[in-house]
C-alpha cells in the first residue's frame, strides 16, 4: 500500500454486538497496512463496549446521538485518512476489497468515489439472497429511484464526506439523499469484483425492504422536497397529481434503461451462479 493512500474506516454502531466483532476482523483481514478504524458507538447498553476493548487498534467513542446519520458525520470528523470507507457494523468487507479500491483509484486519478459489486446474505445461514451488479453513475437513476449506489462499503474521498455531510434529519434514506444532493460532482467508479457482504437481518433498518420490495420509507421515499429539488426541479409550481404521473414515467423510462444495459450482467451470473 503506497504512503499516499491513509484510508480511515468509518463504522456508526448501536447495540450491534452480535455482529459488529466479525465487521472488526473483516478490515484487520484486509491485505493493507496505512488505515485507521473509527467506530462511532450510540451507547450500546449489550456488549459492544466489551468487544470494542478487546482491539486496541480500534479509536472509538460511545455517546448518545441523534442516529446513524450523526454518528457517521461524527466519524468523518474523526477521520485523518485522504479516503474515507463507510462501513456499517453488521457488514463484512470481502478480503482484498481495499487493496482493489487502491488500484482503481491509481487507474482513475480524478475518481473521488469508489466501489464493487454487493453480496446480500441472510443472517443466521449465511445463504446469498442476492447478488447486485452496478454501472457507471447515471443521477437520474437516484432522482427517480431506481437506483441508489452503495454507502456501506463505498470508498470516498474524504474531503467529499468532510465539506458535504450527511443530513440527520434522514434516518432510512441518507445515503439516497447524499447522493442526489451530490451527484453534479461526482466521480464514481465501479470496481468490477465482489468487495462488501450486506447482512440481511431482524435488526437491519432496511432489511424487510430488501427481502419484500415494500418501501417502508415511505415518508422519506416521498419527501416533496426531494422530488422537487431533484427529480422534477422545473414542475414544482405544477399540482401533485400530475407531477405524480411525469414522476412515475421517467422511473419506468430509467428502470427500463437500466435494467437494458444490465441484460449482459444477468446472463453473467446465471452462467457463473
Amino acid at each position: 500500500m503506497r504512503s499516499d493512500i491513509k484510508i480511515s474506516i468509518v463504522t456508526p454502531s448501536f447495540n450491534q454486538g452480535r455482529y459488529i466483532e466479525e465487521t472488526i476482523l473483516s478490515v484487520l483481514n484486509q491485505n493493507c497496512s496505512n488505515i485507521e478504524h473509527i467506530v462511532v458507538d450510540g451507547g450500546s447498553i449489550d456488549d459492544t463496549l466489551t468487544i470494542l476493548a478487546r482491539y486496541e487498534h480500534l479509536k472509538w467513542i460511545s455517546e448518545p446521538d441523534r442516529g446513524q446519520s450523526d454518528a457517521l458525520n461524527k466519524g468523518f470528523k474523526m477521520a485523518t485518512g485522504n479516503w474515507i470507507l463507510w462501513l456499517n457494523s453488521d457488514d463484512i468487507l470481502v478480503p482484498n476489497a481495499l487493496q482493489s479500491y487502491i488500484d482503481a483509484s491509481f487507474k482513475n486519478k480524478d475518481a473521488n468515489v469508489i466501489h464493487g459489486y454487493v453480496i446480500f446474505f441472510k443472517d443466521i445461514t449465511n445463504d446469498i439472497f442476492r447478488r447486485q451488479y452496478f454501472l457507471k453513475h447515471n443521477k437520474f437513476r437516484t432522482f427517480y429511484r431506481v437506483l441508489t449506489h452503495p454507502s456501506s462499503g463505498t470508498l470516498f474521498k474524504a474531503e467529499l464526506l468532510k465539506n458535504n455531510p450527511l443530513d440527520v434529519t434522514f434516518h432510512y434514506m441518507m445515503d439516497s439523499e447524499w447522493y442526489m444532493r451530490c451527484a453534479d460532482f461526482l466521480n464514481l467508479v465501479v470496481v468490477n469484483k465482489f468487495t462488501v457482504k450486506f447482512r440481511i437481518s431482524e435488526t437491519n433498518k432496511t432489511s424487510d425492504q430488501i427481502l419484500t420490495g415494500r418501501l417502508n420509507h415511505q415518508q422519506e421515499y416521498e419527501n416533496r422536497l426531494l422530488i422537487n429539488n431533484y427529480a422534477l426541479p422545473l414542475l414544482s409550481r405544477y399540482p401533485d397529481r400530475f407531477r405524480e404521473k411525469v414522476f412515475h414515467f421517467k422511473k419506468s423510462y430509467f428502470k427500463y434503461l437500466y435494467r437494458l444495459s444490465k441484460i449482459h450482467l444477468y446472463i453473467y451470473d446465471f452462467i457463473k451462479h
